[in-house]
């Protein structure tokens, strides 16, 4: 096989596991991150060079992070048996104190605004609803930070994987542990699943909604649904019910900027409005992935470079040939390698690499989520 094709196979199966990966498959990302490090690895051992370094690099920190993940849901199913069912579910909800700002949530404005209102009720259970990559949990961290709450975080999908029919229990110990540490924000995920519309659940349902109507000072209920239309229709429990549209052009603007801003230092202000303008339906996936394309991009113009010139830290940065004070040398010659920095790259190679967003095929529901918002969500 040629450089040139196992390369090729290379950035194939690396593409195709960062889509598993952002899906969540995790072990099928891990075995084709582990197959496009055999081809990258392959192609250094023939042929010397700093991309491929950096890209194993890469690969590896990802490699060694989902083996971390899937070694701990292991070791949760070797350890079940030998713990309470209390010790075992605990390992499903996270705790912390988060530090978001509201403010600072590149979604629509009448979002945020809808939000603070309901959260002048501190007690109020509030549903949050729209596509997946809509900003919902970093909505309700920070609802948690605006209120100085404990943020209690439970996936109850997670612990059913594990625990079968038990993880019910985790309702009601989550609830537990909150009311322990008040003040305190319960932040369920995928609502649809504990509160589903045909009652195929109905104990966890009861106690679900019990837990929900006993308020307590101090204790915000917050739910988050993908799919609401699966929700039963005893929804009202949530006195507070937001849709979290698709970001707006203002919206991908600052989603654009919190990711990309680092490296692409000479990019305008009027040019990220014309940038959102062409990201028009990502979410943060989308830019995920669009993160990764343009950091392969830097990669090329590192690879393909002739001359470098040195900053002020003494990094060696791609720069044009004609530049007159270049170092003329290639990637593979460079004096100090480990001192490679990625070029600010311009407008242009960033619109290289925008592709169809992954939300197009959610589109296909936005009536429908307008439809359920407009019978059951609150007026912003």
């Amino acid at each position: 096989m040629e450089d040139k094709e196992v390369i090729e196979r290379g950035e194939e199966l690396a593409t195709r596991a960062n889509n598993l990966y952002n899906e969540k498959k995790y072990k099928e990302a891990l075995s084709k991150y582990i197959q496009s490090l055999q081809y990258f690895q392959y192609a250094l051992k023939h042929k010397p060079d700093e991309v491929h370094k950096l890209r194993i690099e890469e690969y590896n920190n990802r490699v060694n992070e989902i083996k971390k993940h899937l070694k701990s849901l292991q070791r949760t199913e070797e350890i079940k048996d030998k713990l309470t069912l209390d010790e075992g579910l605990e390992l499903f909800i996270k705790v912390e104190k988060p530090s978001i700002e509201l403010s600072k949530i590149p979604v629509a404005n009448k979002i945020v605004i809808t939000l603070r209102n309901a959260l002048r009720d501190k007690s109020s259970p509030i549903l949050l609803y729209g596509p997946p990559g809509t900003g919902k949990l970093d909505l309700g961290k920070a609802s948690a930070t605006e209120l100085n709450n404990n943020f209690y975080f439970l996936d109850y999908s997670d612990a059913e994987n594990t625990w079968g029919s038990k993880a019910d229990n985790l309702v009601h110990l989550v609830f537990k542990m909150a009311r322990a540490n008040l003040p305190a924000v319960v932040f369920i995920s995928g609502i649809e699943a504990l509160f589903p519309k045909k009652d195929s659940s109905h104990d966890l349902k009861t106690e679900l909604l019990k837990q929900i109507k006993d308020k307590d000072t101090g204790l915000l209920v917050i739910a988050v649904s993908n799919f609401p239309w699966r929700l039963n229709p005893k929804i009202e429990a949530f006195e507070k019910r937001i849709y979290c549209s698709p970001y707006d052009t203002e919206g991908r603007i600052k989603l654009l900027k919190m990711y990309l801003k680092e490296i692409f230092a000479s990019v305008t202000d009027e040019e990220f409005k014309e940038l959102a303008k062409l990201t028009d339906g990502y979410v943060y996936w989308d830019i995920s992935t669009l993160l990764f394309d343009v950091k392969t991009e830097a990669r090329k113009m590192c690879k393909d470079a002739k001359k470098f010139i040195k900053d002020i830290d003494g990094c060696y940065i791609p720069t044009n040939p004609s530049n007159p004070e270049g170092i003329e040398c290639t990637l593979g010659c460079l004096p100090e390698p480990h001192k490679l920095k990625f070029p600010s790259l311009t407008m242009n190679d960033l619109v290289k690499c925008i592709k169809p967003a992954i939300f197009n095929r959610f589109k296909e529901h936005l009536m429908r989520y307008e439809k359920w918002d407009a019978k059951f969500g609150t007026p912003s």
